[in-house]
């Protein structure tokens, strides 16, 4: 078995490897119209404003305001004064960031971002899985519809030649019994599997964004013929890929700043106010900034009686910051034991399907032993039964087992993460600009 490099799974879209055509067309058609993804991706976007909106907060803030008075007024006998003037005047307010809360308000907000990103790359990696896993049980209900449909010809045909011959007198009514009934509960087994397959073509339509249809998948009824080829020993460092622990990390990196922003809130805070004002006839003077009247004031605020609220605020940041870097942990944990769970089914599995041929070419073998005997009168009919369901069975059950695989081979895909999730996001015009934690 080899093992995987570093690079591997991250940088290339993994469902592509099976080399299933229709695989890749359902997967791009999910991507482009899945309500799930776009759900996450508007998240993505609320994130982004609130980010912009908190960073705005380390500049200053200026507002103006303007007025024009035409009239005049009487005075006495001085006769009728003109009261025609611009009022112009402006304002500007600045929080010198001393202690650093304003900067931590960034960070945590930055922290939010990142998370929001994360969080729709997992969208991605789980609709992506998803759509590939229903795909793959689908083709699995599809062969077992197929393998049905060629058990029931087979019974139908035992059904008549058993009935033939106690026609003839040759076997008992026993006989025609167990063979009319081997054939019923093959039929009956159809229908669940019908009924099956419909509901999961159902999901896989919604999954794709339509409205839920049936018998719309193209090509052979067959699942893919190659699975994603993994080794063991994956390197621990593809582990960074995952969107969930970078989510966890940055999630952990916001709660931190708010702890620093909310001990900052203790201190005192400094601010500077700005205003300049002019009244002129002429609105080119009202708007001349030489001349315009300033003033400076600098000024200090301190919490002097919160009721202990911002105490409490600061003892509320810290603990869920030690709640963050708990589930941190929590996160990676899971991500080694899902790798190690994935690589080790991974290898049952293959084994089990060595078996499972095995079983099943020794089952058709003893099937065509019992069904000759039977046929020369050296066996019962209950004895050939038993070799029918156990022939059918043994097929079915490998169908089952070479999906399985191809589902564990997803498992393991997503397990280990993927960098091919920013190429897809960057396509999409929610999602222009990705960052990483060092920005």
């Amino acid at each position: 078995m080899r093992r995987i490099r570093p690079g591997e799974f991250r940088d290339e879209a993994w469902w592509t490897e099976f080399g299933d055509e229709t695989l890749n067309q359902l997967v791009t058609e999910a991507i482009d119209n899945s309500p799930s993804l776009e759900a996450a991706l508007a998240r993505l976007q609320q994130f982004r404003a609130q980010s912009r909106a908190t960073r705005s907060s380390l500049f200053p803030t200026v507002t103006a305001q303007g007025s024009y008075q035409d009239g005049e007024r009487a005075f006495g006998g001085a006769g009728k004064i003109s009261l025609d003037y611009y009022d112009v005047s402006a304002a500007a307010q600045y929080e010198i960031d001393l202690w650093g809360k304003l900067s931590a308000r960034r960070r945590a907000a930055f922290g939010d971002l990142l998370a929001s990103e994360n969080d729709a790359r997992a969208a991605l990696m789980t609709l992506t899985a998803q759509v590939a896993k229903t795909y793959f049980q689908i083709r699995d209900l599809q062969e077992q519809e197929r393998l049905l449909e060629q058990t029931i010809a087979t019974l139908h045909s035992a059904y008549e030649s058993v009935r033939d011959r106690y026609a003839l007198g040759l076997v008992t009514s026993l006989d025609v019994y167990q063979a009319e009934g081997n054939l019923a509960q093959a039929r009956a087994q159809r229908e669940t599997v019908t009924a099956t397959l419909a509901a999961t073509e159902h999901l896989l339509s919604v999954l794709l964004g339509r409205y839920p249809q049936t018998d719309f998948l193209s090509g052979a009824h067959m699942l893919p013929a190659k699975a994603i080829d993994v080794g063991i020993g994956v390197p621990s460092e593809l582990l960074a890929q995952r969107p969930d622990i970078r989510a966890a990390r940055a999630r952990l990196l916001a709660s931190d700043a708010r702890w620093a922003s909310a001990n900052a809130a203790l201190l005192p805070s400094f601010n500077l106010t700005g205003t300049a004002g002019n009244v002129n006839k002429e609105i080119e003077k009202a708007l001349d900034p030489d001349e315009l009247l300033w003033n400076l004031v600098a000024g200090i605020t301190a919490p002097i009686f919160q009721g202990g609220r911002l105490v409490g605020e600061a003892q509320r940041a810290e603990a869920v910051s030690l709640e963050a870097a708990a589930s941190y942990r929590q996160v990676v944990l899971n991500a080694f034991r899902e790798v190690e769970d994935a690589l080790a089914r991974g290898q049952s599995l293959q084994e089990r399907i060595v078996q499972l041929e095995a079983q099943t070419a020794a089952a058709g073998n003893l099937l065509r032993v019992d069904d000759d005997q039977y046929r020369q009168g050296i066996i019962g009919y209950l004895q050939v039964l038993i070799a029918q369901n156990t022939y059918y069975q043994a097929q079915s059950t490998l169908i089952s087992a070479r999906r399985e695989l191809h589902h564990n081979r997803i498992d393991l895909a997503t397990a280990v993460g993927g960098a091919w999730t920013d190429d897809v996001l960057r396509s999409r015009s929610a999602a222009p600009k990705l960052h990483t934690e060092a920005q």
